[in-house]
């Protein structure tokens, strides 16, 4: 058996990384028991679903083309928006032998 030894402070540290890990996942499971149509998503979380820039958003947002709502400097999107506007905007595209591939981009 091996024994490994380390310092308070080391020990600490790892121990609140690991609380914060907890926290994470329990705010994960939370979200998740909620219906598609109840979830909320940020502009952070949106342009990392994204792979988008906050302008980009703004420009869907200006083009009426992603409802939102907004509390002070902030905007919101529903989750089943969002799944809406992806299916809306989803490109089928024919191959060579006729079959169809799904495709974001054309």
């Amino acid at each position: 058996m091996n024994v490994i030894t380390m310092e308070s402070a080391v020990y600490d540290n790892i121990m609140a990384k690991l609380d914060k890990f907890e926290e994470e996942l329990k705010k994960a499971v939370r979200t998740s028991s909620y219906p598609l149509s109840e979830r909320w998503l940020d502009n952070d979380a949106l342009c990392k679903i994204f792979c988008c820039s906050k302008r980009t958003l703004q420009m869907y947002r200006d083009e009426h083309m992603l409802p939102f709502s907004q509390i002070k400097h902030r905007m919101y999107y529903r989750a089943c928006d969002v799944e809406k506007f992806l299916n809306e905007n989803l490109k089928v595209i024919r191959e060579n032998n006729g079959r169809r591939k799904r495709s974001g981009k054309q």
